[in-house]
């Protein structure tokens, strides 16, 4: 008998199945004594794209492939950013590098988690390049590769990334995954949509100060950036890169409270390591997101004034025309849909409170205002119905009563840009009808609609958004966008279903009232005069404790059909 520790092996299957990736052969070193360390191996050769025509192209890409039925099609990593330093005297700047028509053997390199090259810009020639370079030397047969430290924002497109690199530290997948939270710690608390519109709405108000120079100055922001940009450009620019510098602060000691089990998930030298990569990766997103504004302003030219800041307060005549009887004002449209469905006894009252006019002024709007709460009042002594949610109408007057800071879009011009040339290298894979070199497909140039500054500043840390005027549009529900009082009326829903949610929307206010209102509630967002505010936008702007207030005031009426509601609600 054979002892176990002597016994023979199994044998071996006579077949066996396994997936195998094509990785392709990618560049390797032909010369015979090998390439020594920190040796130049190319230039990396490509068409060069400004940052707002890079995603107007990729927006076009992605057309032709949901078109063909690709949307999730893998495309292909050939593009590399050039980034100028921010010591040049002209400061920071960036374009990108495709070589996906034209280029050299330098974009052919793959991938490794563990690299023996890498990519560096230097100066050469009065200007820069950008070149591979080993970093340590590399044997004579061995392929030579760089580590691509690309970062997506779609989990699908993460997944896919499989790493064929083989090496001992192979992260399995080549791309990293930026999802919603990724270093947002200090976003999350310090940095929301409403604290963006409020920084926004300052920067058209207050002036550039020394400060603000000093800080565009030391991380790179002068003239390459700042020589053609308005004032509240420049503005915005500086508020926001205080918020990077103060998030390069706090986020070590977010990053050092994160544990996985007991052990600490980031040492802090990590930490740190870490908040730097996420301030640099702000300074990046900041200069791609002023070449898209600027871009815009430049199709604008001759119709829309680039001095005049996007988002700007409201006037007494705009809140007046807005809130009272002007054509779609908000008390009109009370008077178009709930007199219908008032008790006939009620209806006297209810005119006597809607006649009258308001001056245009600040004491008019105090006046306006004072008359919204008596309307306020009115409302809560009737009894809601079916089509009737006169409870939720007096709640939405409150709001609007409180609200001390109306604003206003100001880039209302519609406008495309110049058609786009895409091609088969484009795509990634092969298309019918575009194998040859000359083969292309025009999309129609990217539409730039009303509000494109705004919503493209609001979201400026958010390169993947191709649409930020919808984004906007979403994202202001209930933040800065008060529901129209058209949603408490006929249709608005069963009995008691305002009733069934006033107790969570306190609670979602007090929570967070930065976030969009759930669209399962009734509340809806038409807004004719364009006018935005809210008391949560108020307490951005200076107006300590609005927020609380305006709460503690709609908990201190509890209406007469929601008796107990209020201590023991569930959600709807």
């Amino acid at each position: 008998a054979t002892r176990a520790s002597e016994a023979a092996p199994a044998p071996a299957p006579a077949h066996v199945k396994c997936k195998i990736h094509a990785k392709g052969q990618g560049v390797v070193c032909s010369k015979r004594g090998g390439i020594p360390a920190n040796e130049l191996v190319a230039l990396y050769l490509g068409d060069v794209f400004p940052p707002w025509r890079w995603f107007e192209k990729q927006d076009a890409v992605k057309g032709v492939l949901n078109k063909l039925g690709r949307k999730n099609t893998n495309q292909e990593f050939y593009n590399i950013m050039l980034e100028k330093p921010a010591e040049d005297p002209a400061g920071y700047d960036l374009v990108y590098v495709d070589p996906s028509q034209r280029g050299n053997f330098a974009s052919r390199l793959s991938h490794s988690c563990e690299p023996n090259c890498a990519t560096t810009v230097i100066p050469a020639g009065g200007r820069y390049v950008l070149v591979v370079h080993t970093t340590r030397a590399v044997r004579f047969g061995e392929e030579l590769t760089f580590d691509y430290n690309c970062v997506t924002e779609s989990e699908d497109e993460y997944y896919k990334s499989v790493c064929l690199c083989c090496s001992e530290r192979c992260r399995s997948l080549f791309l990293y995954f930026a999802s919603g939270v990724t270093f947002q710690q200090v976003a999350a608390r310090d940095h929301t949509f409403l604290h963006r519109c409020a920084l926004l709405l300052r920067a058209g108000e207050e002036a550039l100060t020394d400060a603000d120079a000093a800080r565009l100055d030391s991380l790179g922001f002068r003239s390459s950036l700042m020589a053609d940009a308005p004032e509240w450009m420049r503005k915005i620019s500086s508020l926001l890169l205080e918020f990077a510098e103060h998030e390069r602060a706090a986020l070590p000691a977010e990053l050092m409270k994160l544990r996985r089990g007991r052990q600490a998930i980031y040492t802090e030298k990590e930490s740190h390591d870490e908040a730097a990569g996420v301030l640099a990766n702000r300074v990046q997103n900041l200069a791609i997101v002023l070449h898209k504004a600027k871009r815009y302003q430049a199709m604008c030219a001759g119709k829309q004034d680039p001095a005049t800041p996007p988002l700007m307060r409201a006037t007494p005549g705009q809140i007046v025309a807005a809130l009272w009887t002007g054509p779609k004002g908000l008390v009109a449209r009370l008077t178009e849909k709930a007199a219908p469905l008032l008790p006939a006894e009620r209806v006297a009252e209810y005119t006597a409170l809607c006649e009258g006019s308001f001056e245009p002024t600040d004491e008019g709007v105090a006046a306006l205002k004072e008359r919204l709460l008596q309307l306020r009042d009115f409302f809560r002594t009737l009894t809601p119905s079916r089509d009737a949610l006169h409870h939720a109408t007096a709640d939405l007057l409150t709001m609007y009563a409180r609200t001390r800071v109306f604003v206003v879009g100001s880039d209302n011009m519609s406008t495309s840009s110049a058609p786009i040339e895409v091609k088969q290298a484009d795509i990634g894979e092969p298309v019918p009808g575009l194998m040859t070199r000359e083969a292309k497909i025009m999309q129609p140039g990217k539409k730039y609609g009303k509000g494109y500054l705004w919503g493209v500043l609001v979201f400026w840390n958010r390169q993947t958004i191709n649409n930020p005027c919808s984004s906007l549009a979403a994202s202001r529900f209930g933040t800065v966008s008060l529901p129209g009082v058209e949603c408490c009326y006929a249709g608005a829903g069963k009995a008691g279903s305002y009733a069934s949610h006033r107790y969570d929307l306190i609670e979602f206010l007090r929570e967070g009232p930065a976030r969009q209102w759930k669209g399962s509630w009734h509340w809806r967002f038409p807004n004719p005069h364009k006018i935005f505010g809210s008391p949560w936008l108020d307490e951005h702007m200076g107006h300590e404790g609005a927020t609380e207030a305006l709460l503690g005031e709609l908990e201190a009426w509890e209406p007469p059909s929601e008796r107990g509601l209020l201590r023991g609600a569930t959600t709807a």
